[in-house]
């Protein structure tokens, strides 16, 4: 599995695995939303800070999470019911509704915050000023000490 010998490629999936199921459980007995810490140890395991998983493991995840959310639509299609989309289908809507308008309201109030302290700088210069700060050298992490994106 492109350079990773299969023992160690099950541990660390079997690793995975086990945090969840610790998140899980921590998540059930203080309160606190499982997923808000499955986050949180995603982003302490990660390259930014433990460097818990290796370069070669990290390529599998588009593909993990491709999986996993075709599982969870799988899982929450099943539990959609006729009688019970009826009744809550409006408010559902509605809310769904809501928030689509209240994030694109927000972003646009952002964008236009930004424009008038920076000035009126258009989506030209605003791919420049990201292309820029996603290729900078001192942002990459073979030139840095472990801090910054991948190349």
């Amino acid at each position: 599995m492109n350079g990773v010998p299969d023992a160690v490629s099950l541990i660390i999936l079997g690793g995975f695995l086990l945090a969840g199921f610790a998140a899980d459980v921590l998540g059930r007995r203080i309160y606190v939303p499982r997923v808000t810490l499955l986050l949180l140890l995603g982003f302490l395991a990660g390259p930014q800070v433990w460097r818990l998983v290796p370069d070669e493991i990290s390529q599998w995840f588009s593909f993990a999470t491709l999986l996993a959310l075709s599982i969870l639509g799988f899982h929450l299609g099943e539990r959609f019911l006729g009688k019970r989309l009826r009744t809550t289908g409006k408010s559902v809507a509605f809310v769904s509704l809501a928030e689509v308008t209240m994030s694109a309201a927000c972003s646009q109030w952002g964008m236009e915050l930004s424009r008038v302290r920076y000035g009126s700088r258009g989506p030209r210069e605003f791919r420049a000023c990201c292309a820029y700060l996603i290729n900078h050298p001192a942002r990459r992490r073979d030139q840095s000490v472990g801090i910054g994106i991948a190349p």
